[in-house]
């Protein structure tokens, strides 16, 4: 993948936000960003679970000290809404 966006700060987040809008998640089609997820999660050694419909919830444990606190939850929909005007060519 030919990454555009390599020269912005932070170097991490538009990384991830490349290869994350690279991959087809329309409404109905999460396969693919539910197994980027599920990789992701793999490489970092992190806990996770996927259901039937590509649901997937990334577990990540406390900082040593902090175990006793709070858990903190991030919460995001993986797929894309594809909508367009009728008079423009778009391939979602």
């Amino acid at each position: 993948m030919e990454y555009i966006l390599n020269n912005y700060e932070p170097i991490a987040l538009f990384h991830y936000f490349e290869e994350i809008s690279a991959i087809p998640r329309g409404s109905g089609n999460e396969k693919g960003i539910a197994d980027y997820l599920c990789a992701f999660a793999e490489s970092q050694g992190l806990r996770y679970y996927r259901d039937e419909l590509h649901n997937v919830a990334i577990f990540k444990d406390a900082a040593p000290g902090y175990e006793e606190k709070e858990a903190v939850m991030l919460q995001g929909h993986t797929d894309m809404v594809c909508e367009k005007n009728s008079d423009v060519v778009h391939d979602f």
